[in-house]
Order: C-alpha cells, then structure tokens, then sequence
C-alpha cells in the first residue's frame, strides 16, 4: 500500500481532499469529504479510482429524510440502479419496513428465503392480521408438516392413510375450487375443509387435522352424520346403507378389536373394492383401517389397511 500523492485541505473539523488513499481496493480516492466529532466519530463520502466506487460511510446512525414539502401522493425518497444488482444487508441485526401500505412488486421472481418465514402480525389482539389472500392463476406448494401439509395429504397424519379414499380429499378440493372460477383464493382455519364460490373468488379453509372418533360397542349402520369422522367398532360390524350419503362423502371404520368385523353391503347399495370387479361385503381384519367413499348415488368405494 502506498500514499498516491495525498492532496487535503482541512477546515476546523471539515476535510477535503483528491488522490488519498491506498492501491488495494476499493483503490484511492479521487475525492472525499469527511467530518470529524469531538469524540471522533467520523462521516465520509468518497470515489475512487480502479473500482470506481462511490461511498458513504458513517461510524454511527446515517438518518436520510425526506419529503418535508410533499403530499401524501408524491414521490419522496428514490433509490434507482440502471443495471446491476440493489443489495440491503445488517450483518447483526434487523432489516425493518414500515409504512402504511407497502408493496413488494417483482416483475419475474419473487423469493422469500429463511429458515423460518412467518407472515402475519399477532403480538396484541388489537394488532393482529385479519386476513391473507394469495392470488394467482397456479399456487403450488411443498409441506412435509403443518396444517397445511395435512390439508394437502403430505403430512404424517395423512401418511397414516396413504392408499385410502381420505388421500384425496384434499386433491379433490382443490380441484372443485378450480371448477369453480375463483381468481382468488383465500385459507384460514382450523375449519373442516369448505369450498365456496363468489363474486370475491374462491374460499379454501384448511383441514382440521383432529377427525371425530365415535366409538360403537354393538352393530351399526352409518348415518349422514358420520361423515369426515372415524368409527371406532369394537363389535357386531357395521353396514353400508343407501339413500343416506352423498357423492363426496367419506367416512373412515377402524376396527378396535382383535377379531375381524364385517362391513355389509346395505339393501339397494352397491360397495366396490377399488381395482377389482368386486362388489359385496368386506371383511376387515384385527386393528385395520378402512374408508369408504360414496362415487356415485348409492354407489361407494371400500379401501384400506388389514381389508379382504
């Protein structure tokens, strides 16, 4: 490193000055201006040769106002790159922007990254968010936990049904809400799932992972109100009926014994074993795990774990 011909003129605790500097980067300055405190705090503002930067340093606290004589609706304060890259960055601390209404407007992509990312205010009732709408022609989304992941079925509670009509619940939603119109789509829970179509779009509330269990000690014919809810039987098996459910409706039969149950086929009802021609009765074994799924009036499929 080496003084360039250093050429500085100092009044009181104002400097100015050309050619200071060392030859390393960012290179000597061409110019500076710098101040000085009696405590020796110091603000600078410089370019250099080689790099080309310019620079403004502070010790402290750099404040920038502006605005004083505009209105509400004017432009205050641009930050503007022809080309190249705009970098913000605290390199110990929080990076805050507040205003009134702020927009975050990317004409390609915009990434959100962290290892948490949290969206939505809820420090004081008063201050809480009320509502998230997300917009958009296609909204893909990857969970392996969560409520949403639940909603989806790729979470580890859904796991636990893989293979059965319960899967694709949540699939199914989704692609009602897409016949339905919506430009825009809008969740909130824990709600069971509802899809709603409106002048506004279309609703989606998410999944309430905690299903009903009704536990059933004697034989038992499944009502309407048995839909999204498990059936616990512990004895006498339980039947399918017709004329009650409709297309859509899903309802799931554990078996909490060590003996096998049978679901019946009801009068005038036809239950299919999916992949197969087979229709009629179902045998499902100790501690298995069945759900059935009205396709069609009267008409319903039968899978799961531990199921002849």
């Amino acid at each position: 490193m080496s003084d360039l011909g250093a050429d500085k003129q100092c009044f009181g605790k104002l400097c100015i000055g050309a050619n200071i500097g060392d030859s390393e980067l960012p290179g000597p300055s061409a110019a500076f201006i710098q101040a000085k405190t009696d405590d020796g705090v110091k603000f600078n503002a410089s370019v250099h040769e080689g790099s080309g930067l310019s620079r403004i340093h502070a010790d402290k606290c750099l404040q920038i106002t502006a605005g004083e004589d505009c209105s509400n609706d004017d432009e205050a304060l641009n930050l503007f790159a022809t080309k190249g890259n705009v970098n913000i960055k605290s390199e110990n601390g929080f990076i805050r922007i507040s205003g009134k209404n702020v927009v975050i407007d990317a004409t390609e992509t915009l990434t959100l990254g962290g290892r948490t990312i949290k969206i939505g205010k809820d420090d004081a009732e008063s201050d809480k968010t009320e509502n998230i709408s997300i917009t958009g022609n296609s909204v893909d989304t990857d969970a392996d936990d969560g409520n949403l992941a639940e909603l989806l079925g790729t979470g580890p509670l859904m796991s636990i049904f893989a293979g059965t009509a319960l899967a694709g619940v949540a699939a199914a939603a989704a692609g009602i809400a897409k016949a339905a119109g919506g430009a825009a789509g809008q969740m909130s829970g824990p709600e069971p799932i509802g899809v709603a179509a409106g002048q506004a779009g279309t609703t989606i509330q998410t999944l309430n992972p905690r299903l009903v269990i009704t536990p059933k000690t004697a034989a038992y014919i499944l009502e309407a109100g048995d839909v999204s809810t498990i059936i616990s039987i512990t004895t006498g098996g339980v039947t399918v009926p017709s004329g009650v459910f409709t297309p859509g409706d899903t309802v799931l039969i554990y078996n909490n014994s060590a003996a096998s149950q049978t679901i019946t086929q009801g009068v005038s009802a036809t239950l299919r074993l999916p992949g197969t021609a087979d229709t009629g009765n179902r045998t499902l074994q100790q501690r298995g795990l069945a759900t059935v799924l009205c396709i069609a009036e009267n008409e319903f499929l039968i899978t799961g774990s531990g199921l002849l």
